[in-house]
């Protein structure tokens, strides 16, 4: 029975499962549990090392981190080994009473496991521990409870058919194995498209949305409750002219940081082109969307004021379905509303008045 479950840790380990760009996925923990209740605390400790010697070599880590990784777990496999035999391991009460002691003999590994990956990882990418600690539990703990639950369906089958027990889950696993390598190669490719997406997508020197998404946005016939700001830097030809272009670009790109931050994650800022931009703020009405655009004005009043340059904004503001449920005319009629605010005096937000 262990030589079946230590070759498929093996097999397992060597098939595991790229779901995304952070997260890499192996049953092989899930088949070195049952030597837990099988064999006790030596087996359980050469199963477990030979997964985490194993795991270290298909990640192509160096021979400290394997050995690192190799001692983690055998010293994770042992103590949990040691946890489950002195609650009375597999001689003891009924099923269930075996499975709870499985549970806490298999957290008593997870616990220990990320405790060691974690100070190892965090030691080496960075001072603040505890964060660093808290991000890693958060980001791997699901996964090995996962595991930890497939183990012990694994041990209840071994129990319940021995050796037909081992080899029928085994081939069931490894039938998930390839499920899971199919999902994560869909995912790595649905990723890298949507990388690829978004690049297009992305004004190159403000690192916003470009006009591409903006006419994305009004080809969408959705109707949808939204407010639209269209804002124009006033006199920044001027400004160009003064300071000179690459100033200029310096500024530009500082307003847009003052946009976003006056804005919701939700909200999407786009370059429309030169110094114009425009936001649209989803399920706003025309008061919430003037305030937003005062914000934007305050904000860029206060690092005008730092910056020791003028710096100002005009900023129209119209909304669906209060206006119009005319995407195209509903951005038309945003950019009339910056222009009187401009015949207005400029560096303030104007409301459409249809």
């Amino acid at each position: 029975m262990w030589v079946i479950l230590m070759a498929l840790i093996i097999y397992l380990e060597f098939a595991s499962a790229d779901l995304n760009q952070t997260m890499i996925y192996s049953f092989s923990h899930s088949i070195a549990y049952p030597s837990l209740f099988l064999f006790g605390p030596m087996v359980s400790l050469f199963l477990f090392g030979l997964t985490g010697l194993i795991e270290g070599i298909v990640q192509k880590k160096s021979k400290t981190q394997i050995t690192y990784n190799f001692s983690q777990s055998a010293l994770g496999g042992m103590l949990s080994s040691i946890v489950f035999v002195s609650l009375g391991g597999a001689t003891i009460g009924p099923w269930y009473y075996k499975a709870l002691i499985m549970m806490i003999a298999i957290a008593t590994f997870i616990t220990l496991y990320l405790l060691l990956f974690a100070t190892e990882h965090c030691l080496l990418s960075g001072p603040n521990l505890a964060i660093c600690i808290k991000r890693v539990f958060s980001a791997h703990l699901y996964s090995n409870v996962g595991s930890g639950f497939i183990g012990i369906i694994f041990t209840l089958f071994i129990e319940a058919y021995e050796l037909f027990g081992i080899i029928g889950f085994s081939l069931l696993l490894i039938y998930l194995s390839k499920l899971f390598e199919a999902a994560g190669k869909i995912s790595r490719e649905r990723e890298a498209r949507l990388e690829l997406e978004e690049e297009v997508l992305i004004d190159e020197m403000t690192q916003v949305y470009n006009f591409r998404y903006l006419n994305n946005w009004l080809n969408d016939p959705k109707e949808e409750k939204v407010s639209v700001l269209f804002l124009d830097i006033d006199n920044f030809r001027i400004f160009n002219d003064l300071y000179g272009h690459a100033e200029g670009n310096r500024i530009l790109k500082l307003v847009t940081d003052m946009i976003k931050k006056s804005v919701r994650e939700t909200d999407s800022v786009i370059r429309y082109g030169g110094d114009e931009f425009v936001v649209l703020l989803p399920k706003q009405d025309k008061n919430q969307a003037h305030l937003i655009a005062q914000r934007i004005l305050e904000n860029i009043s206060a690092t005008s004021k730092i910056e020791r340059k003028t710096v100002e904004l005009s900023i129209g503001i119209a909304s669906s379905p209060d206006d119009t449920i005319d995407k195209r005319q509903l951005l038309m009629l945003a950019d009339q509303a910056m222009y009187t605010a401009k015949l207005g005096g400029k560096n303030r937000a104007h409301l459409s008045a249809t």
